[in-house]
């Protein structure tokens, strides 16, 4: 009989949740290779239960994992599987499917070999980049070894100290800014007797790598003239900023209590301000928060109120959401219907279900060509008229007949939900907006003047928040011509101090950081994006991750060529 023994393996140099993965998916992975071994995870450590030699066998896989981790800075699934079957820290790095890079040359490449050198050399001549992948796939390694690659470059580099890199936390600054100089200490080791690379390392020091905030203190400090402020202004602290709001806030609703309008008679009936005015002020600080992440706060609280005011409902904003829900209930339904048709045929159920959903998949057509013509009306009509018929009765002990009827009912049940929102013709819709605009504009009007209140109250005591301190860069890199953004000639002078700009961890900048970045690197000439839409957690503080993706949609696929 083997004797059971427990072992004690300590993760030293890695935090435990890099290697176990997002939910644990990489420790589970761990555990399906070993299913003899009782693996439990606890904190920094592994406690092991199972044989003498497969213990052993497997802490020498667990110290090969680390060792890779150490040495290329990720780790995947296919880095698992192939450490675990021999071992692969000390070979080449193999390829990593998770991570691709998109240059607007049309390179497109892949991660492949030892820090991903190849992959760096390959899109060297390329401007607007990106690195898209899972969390663990290697994607801030490649931002590094972009770096590493571009400085230590003798014949075409560019000099560290011309680099500008965002990270998310000051934490990930220092972190990269330690990478960077580790990787540039290994070139040194290698050729002690060459200066070049000394001097980028000392040249490293006075690299622009530090957060968005950071980055944005520094350039409104820095050019506080041209914006009428104290250079010595310094950033709220989150009770004085509240005080502030209040104050403001206060300032601005007296006013129109003392005179009030139509519209805010409306919007105090709303919220019920007579009871308690709370409400009322906190969606109006929720608006404003919003409306800071975007690039033009005051063009965005114009256009949210202007919805209201349409000419045509069925060209609207509000009708195209509903319009595409529409249009994914819809297409749904049909692929039930044909699916119905395919599996009654060759049936005793044929003569009776195939004509009736015959019959559904003509009326879902019609509905979806009224969706794609956004006929309002029209479509109204046919939602009204679409569930009036029964599915037909047999007698049958075919099994089927319950499926059948199962996709009849979803049918049915998608069309119900269609007539949820499309239950007013399309003039009557609009006139209910219209109501309702006198209330909405009055709102985005007082969200407009307590911007200003709020931004006076605290720049009077010194203190900005930091997402008036943003407004005020974007204001300083761009300047509006006959209702265009355009760069100003602060930009273009900070785009010549600038050889690259590298962002990571995009999927979390909101609208106005997205305008910076592109403010800041010629118009996204020279900018590297790093992320990953589906570790975007930011959304309550305005992250828009739709403009990674923008961005990266307006690229080729990956083809394999490169």
């Amino acid at each position: 009989m083997t004797e059971t023994v427990g072992k004690e393996i300590l993760i030293e140099g890695v935090d435990p949740r890099e290697l176990y993965g997002a939910q644990d998916v990489y420790l589970e992975q761990i555990k399906s290779l070993y299913p003899a071994l009782k693996i439990v995870a606890r904190g920094s450590s592994l406690k092991v239960l199972g044989s003498e030699a497969e213990t052993q066998r497997f802490a020498k896989r667990m110290d090969s994992l680390v060792a890779y981790y150490l040495k290329y800075g990720h780790i995947s699934s296919q880095v698992i599987d192939q450490c675990f079957a021999g071992g692969i820290a000390a070979q080449e790095a193999p390829v990593d499917k998770d991570v691709i890079v998109y240059g607007n040359n049309g390179t497109i490449v892949r991660a492949r070999t030892v820090n991903q050198q190849r992959l760096v050399k390959l899109y060297d001549r390329n401007d607007l980049l990106f690195a898209v992948g899972p969390a663990g796939s290697g994607k801030t390694a490649v931002l590094t070894e972009r770096v590493v690659s571009r400085i230590c470059d003798k014949e075409n580099g560019i000099s560290a100290d011309r680099l500008l890199i965002v990270t998310f936390t000051n934490a990930s600054a220092l972190e990269m800014r330690l990478r960077i100089a580790a990787r540039l200490d290994e070139r040194i080791a290698e050729e002690p007797s060459n200066g070049y690379y000394l001097k980028q390392k000392l040249l490293l020091q006075n690299a622009k790598i530090c957060t968005i905030d950071s980055f944005c203190i520094d350039l409104v400090r820095k050019h506080f003239s041209m914006l009428g402020i104290s250079p010595n202004f310094t950033v709220a602290d989150p009770a004085k900023a509240d005080s502030a709001a209040d104050k403001a806030l206060d300032s601005v609703l007296f006013d129109y209590y003392s005179e009030p309008t139509v519209g805010f008679d409306m919007l105090s009936s709303l919220f019920g301000v007579e009871q308690n005015e709370n409400r009322l002020k906190d969606m109006i600080k929720s608006v404003y928060e919003m409306s800071m992440c975007m690039s033009d706060p005051e063009k965005w609280l114009e256009c949210a109120a202007e919805k209201y005011n349409c000419t045509s409902f069925a060209q609207s904003d509000f009708a195209s959401v509903m319009f595409e829900f529409a249009d994914e209930l819809l297409s749904a339904s049909e692929n039930v219907a044909t699916l119905a048709i395919r599996e009654v045929t060759g049936t005793d159920l044929e003569d009776r279900f195939v004509p009736w959903f015959a019959s559904r998949s003509e009326m879902l057509d019609k509905m979806r060509l009224a969706v794609s013509s956004r006929d309002w009306d029209g479509l109204l009509a046919l939602a009204d008229g679409g569930n009036s018929d029964r599915i037909p009765t047999i007698k049958s002990d075919n099994p089927l007949k319950s499926t059948v009827t199962e996709m009849h009912k979803s049918i049915k049940e998608n069309v119900a939900k269609i007539k949820e929102f499309v239950y007013k013709n399309e003039d009557e819709i609009k006139d209910s907006l219209q109501k309702v605009y006198p209330m909405v504009k009055t709102f985005c009007n007082i969200v407009s003047e307590f911007s200003k209140q709020y931004y006076n109250e605290l720049s009077a005591d010194g203190m900005l928040t930091f997402a008036q301190i943003e407004q005020l860069a974007l204001g300083l890199l761009c300047d509006n011509v006959d209702g265009k953004t355009v760069p100003s000639q602060l930009s273009r002078d900070i785009c010549r101090e600038y050889d690259e700009v590298m962002v990571d961890e995009y999927q979390d900048n909101n609208d106005l950081q997205d305008a910076l970045f592109f403010a800041v690197s010629d118009f996204g000439k020279h900018l590297f994006m790093v992320g990953d839409v589906k570790q975007s957690i930011y959304g309550f503080r305005g992250a828009n991750p739709d403009n990674f993706l923008k961005h990266k949609n307006s690229y080729p696929l990956y083809d394999g060529s490169a």
